[in-house]
């Protein structure tokens, strides 16, 4: 024989056939055959199917998902699915306060503090579990004065106001002593001063002299108690127009 022949021919045989209750598990090559193992056909006890068989893989089982102590169990596992685990709400604090407590198969609710208004303090402030509680603030009377504005967490603080009339209050009082009063300022001039800034509980009135119109200016608004005279340049006739009465302080000039 010479080197390109052989003392034998080749053997050939037909492939395995896998039944319809085995599957594929090894795969045939150019020389060597398949091999068929047996379907598992259901999953032990406390445990799901992953996956189907197919011509190639065995049914696969995997026990269920634990939850951790982070998550809750949103969709239990069945004997095709698994189970479901998602992770518990977290309330944001002081933000939010917690409604209603998570268990092994629910969520964690929450729900946001009450905001007191402006007019409002806190008068119990909200917990993880609980909602802060508002109230109005105390409004002082006419016969007190307001010793402690209302802040967020606290009432108005009001103390006795001991100034007598046409008087005001010019340092506040404190816990163990009255307040220091200083007598108002009399009644604004009229003949040449008006009222700026008006009298309260705790600051004096304010005169300041009424605006004179100048020589090229007439009197547009008349001076009040409580506000001062508008001045206005005098208008001047166009070429189309003649002079019947010049600009004087009390009006302007008519054309």
């Amino acid at each position: 024989c010479t080197a390109v022949q052989l003392t034998t021919d080749r053997a050939c045989a037909s492939l395995s056939n896998c039944t319809a209750v085995q599957y594929i598990s090894t795969m045939d090559t150019l020389t060597s055959d398949r091999s068929c193992s047996a379907v598992t056909l259901s999953c032990s006890a406390g445990m799901f199917i992953a996956a189907a068989a197919t011509l190639t893989s065995d049914l696969l089982c995997r026990l269920p998902t634990a939850c951790l102590s982070s998550q809750y169990q949103a969709a239990d596992w069945t004997v095709t699915s698994d189970r479901v685990c998602t992770a518990i709400n977290t309330c944001i604090t002081p933000l939010q306060f917690q409604t209603t407590a998570p268990t092994a198969t629910s969520n964690r609710f929450c729900r946001n503090v009450t905001l007191c208004s402006s007019t409002q303090f806190q008068s119990v402030p909200s917990t993880a579990t609980s909602d802060s509680l508002c109230s109005n603030c105390t409004a002082c009377n006419a016969t007190s004065y307001t010793f402690v504005a209302c802040s967020a967490t606290s009432n108005t603080v009001c103390r006795p106001s001991l100034c007598p009339p046409l008087s005001y209050v010019a340092a506040a009082g404190t816990p163990t002593s009255s307040p220091l009063c200083r007598n108002l300022t009399g009644q604004c001039q009229a003949a040449y001063q008006y009222e700026s800034v008006s009298a309260t509980l705790t600051s004096d009135r304010v005169c300041s002299n009424l605006t004179r119109c100048k020589g090229s200016e007439y009197l547009a608004v008349n001076a009040t108690a409580t506000s001062d005279a508008v001045c206005a340049a005098c208008s001047a006739c166009s070429t189309q127009q003649y002079f019947v009465s010049k600009c004087s302080v009390l009006a302007d000039t008519v054309c």
